[in-house]
Parts: structure tokens; sequence; C-alpha cells
């Protein structure tokens, strides 16, 4: 931890007291915010901590000088110089090594405002027919019906360069669209996924509709479909540093990864990382091979209780 801590509380006006002879890890104490014992909550820079011997109370020094300073994740990630997180999510990394990071270029996306959700983006009454039993055939091996698509506006296209793809919209924080997901329907197609060229692992998908301080975290949207209320989906595994700040800025305390069952191991190291920042963190265990859209809601909420 190389955050120089004396001088960002001289900086902003924070009376330091010296090392607690208790403690050769205590870089210095301050007064408790808490409990406002003067001088008795130590800061531990080496463990990235802190604690207070009055009043007991301890967590990461991320979330104290959240607390003191307003500092967000970006702003505590610069004052660090060093990053915790990858920025991109592994199947990123894996399309970068297969196809040497070449970028998807985007012109335009179809709107969803003068069509019907369920529309199929074709003038061709033929290609409207193959893709109707395409959409059935797709939803039916998904288990889903079509009201899920209505509810989440996402609809089938049949023309252009996202032709036998269901086009998944995607929004920001506050419910403002910002791009989309173009998922292959044929399983014949080389990426499952085409995205357009914005950046994608700056969201959560679905994180606008969070409600409460206790989130689960999936991989994929139809992983969110299928568990629904109180989920987000992070698209692929890990998370940027952006949507960290997103689940702070939303108040969220208690995190739950329910990865899928084959990313177990990584998905601890994952949780390990982003602990300091949350109350709670907790890695679930799905069978192998297994996903949330496979085992369904209930299941999750099992495992969760359990």
């Amino acid at each position: 931890m190389n955050i120089d801590i004396l001088g960002l509380f001289d900086q902003y006006g924070i009376k330091t007291g010296g090392e607690k002879e208790t403690s050769e890890a205590c870089v210095c104490s301050i007064t408790c915010p808490f409990c406002n014992e003067k001088f008795h909550l130590g800061i531990f820079k080496e463990y990235g901590s802190y604690s207070c011997w009055k009043c007991k109370r301890t967590g990461s020094l991320f979330n104290l000088l959240h607390t003191l300073l307003g500092i967000n994740w970006r702003e505590y990630r610069e004052l660090q110089s060093i990053p915790i997180l990858t920025e991109k999510s592994l199947s990123e990394v894996l399309r970068d090594k297969l196809y040497g990071g070449v970028e998807v270029e985007e012109t335009t996306y179809p709107s969803i405002v003068s069509k019907p959700q369920n529309a199929l983006f074709s003038r061709d009454e033929k290609e409207k027919t193959r893709g109707k039993r395409l959409l059935k055939s797709f939803l039916k091996e998904r288990r889903f019906k079509l009201k899920k698509l209505k509810k989440y506006l996402a609809y089938p296209c049949m023309s252009g360069k996202y032709v036998k793809r269901l086009v998944v919209p995607v929004y920001n924080v506050d419910g403002n669209f910002v791009g989309f997901q173009a998922r292959d329907m044929t399983k014949r197609a080389n990426e499952k996924y085409l995205n357009p060229s914005f950046p994608l692992k700056n969201h959560l998908y679905c994180a606008h509709l969070i409600k409460k301080n206790k989130v689960i975290i999936v991989e994929g949207v139809f992983d969110r479909w299928r568990i629904g209320k109180g989920s987000v989906a992070s698209f692929g595994l890990g998370l940027s540093s952006e949507q960290l700040n997103v689940l702070i800025e939303k108040g969220v305390k208690h995190l739950v990864f329910a990865y899928d069952g084959e990313a177990f191991n990584v998905t601890k190291t994952i949780a390990r990382k982003v602990s300091p920042l949350f109350e709670t963190t907790k890695v679930l265990e799905l069978p192998y091979g297994k996903d949330p859209d496979d085992i369904g809601r209930k299941k999750i909420l099992e495992l969760i209780k359990g």
C-alpha cells in the first residue's frame, strides 16, 4: 500500500497522533469518526485497514477515506497508483490474443422506439418467417418466453451486420441507453457475442435496477434474466474499476458472486481482491459446467442461504 497517508491527512487538515505503542504496524492514529474518541482510530497502511481501540470499529482504508473525505474508488486507485483488478474480462483478454485486439466498428443502431419489441428487422417476408422460427427455437432451448424479450427490450435482427442475432440493449446506472450486445442464435457463428465499440466493461447489466444494498453478481445477460431482481451481470469474469464504482455509488454493501461453476477458483481470487470495499463478499460454488441460467433463481437463493 503506497498511499502517503500522513500527507493526505495533512492536506485535508486532519490531525494525527503518533504510532500506537502496542502495534508497530500502526502508521498513525486519528480521531475516530464513529465514536469521536481522540486519536483512538489506528491506520494500518501495510494491511490497508483501520481499527478503533475504543469502539472496535474496523474496515478497509478505502471505506475510511470514502467516509471521511468522500474519495471514490477511481480516486483511491489514483492515490495508490497501482491497479487491483484487470480492466478487461477474461473473454476480452482471450479475444485480444486471438484477434490482436481489433475493435468492432459500429455505425448505426436500429431504433427500438418505432418498432414493437419483438420486431424482426427485415423487409423480406421470407426472412421474417425464418427469423420467427429461429427465434422460437432459440427461446425454447433457453427456456425463455417472448415476454422476457419484451421486458428487457431485446429483439431479433434478421438483416445487416447483426443478422440472426438477438440484440440486447445495455443501459448505464442512470437507465440511459449506451449500447448493446448481439447474441448469435444459430450456434454457427465464430463469435457468440458481437459488441459495438462502446466500453462494455464500464457498465453492469441492470445496475439501474439495483434497489437494495445486497447484489448477486453473475457473468452474462441470460444469467441475469434467469435470476431476476437483485442481480446484475458483469459481462464476463471480473469487475473493472468502473463497475466497482457503480456498486459503491449504488450503496452496495454485500456482494454475492454467482459465476459459472468452472470459474469457482478464479472467482474466489476476484472476491478476495474486492472484499475490502464491501462489508461482506460470498462466492457460490455451482456444479461444474453449470451457470445461474441452468440452475435457476430458486436454487441460487438456496445456495446463498446455505
